[in-house]
């Protein structure tokens, strides 16, 4: 019996939602007090990754948008090996609407194929399912259900 093309791509791919990743709200308000503008956030997909600790973003992510840097600290990296990650305070919103504050740290290369891993320090706000036999998942957070992202064939 042939397996569902959708099965297999959830399990080739995982899953991916869209996000973006900007500044933090009180940031947002300082720069415009100051007459700045604030850079529009960054669209990224995100693979959610229940084995990550930290949401980590590409290198350069943060900086581009001029964040400050609010935290430092060693990280074990995908290739297995501990890293020196600079923390990045901002937020990741969801669905367009549906904000998560938290430390972003650059610590993906930028040929990564993802441009986020969403770690548990944001997933512990969602209610995630994941369907293995139908090639579904469900992530909701604050009761906003967040699409999968599809890969365009």
């Amino acid at each position: 019996m042939p397996i569902d093309p959708k099965i297999l791509k959830l399990q080739r791919v995982g899953p991916l939602v869209k996000a973006t990743f900007g500044h933090a709200d009180p940031d947002i308000e300082t720069l415009e007090a100051l007459g700045i503008e604030a850079p529009v956030p960054v669209d990224l997909i995100g693979f959610l990754d229940t084995g990550a600790a930290n949401t980590l973003i590409k290198y350069g992510t943060a900086t581009g948008l001029g964040i400050i840097p609010c935290d430092r600290k060693q990280i074990r990296g995908i290739e297995m090996t501990y890293i020196t990650a600079i923390g990045y305070y901002g937020h990741l919103t969801f669905a367009g609407s549906v904000i998560v504050p938290c430390v972003a740290f650059e610590a993906l290369p930028r040929n990564h194929p993802c441009d986020a891993l969403i770690g548990r320090d944001v997933l512990q706000h969602a209610i995630w399912t994941y369907n293995g036999p139908s090639g579904e998942f469900e992530l909701s957070i604050r009761r906003t259900r967040v699409p999968m992202y599809e890969i365009p064939e």
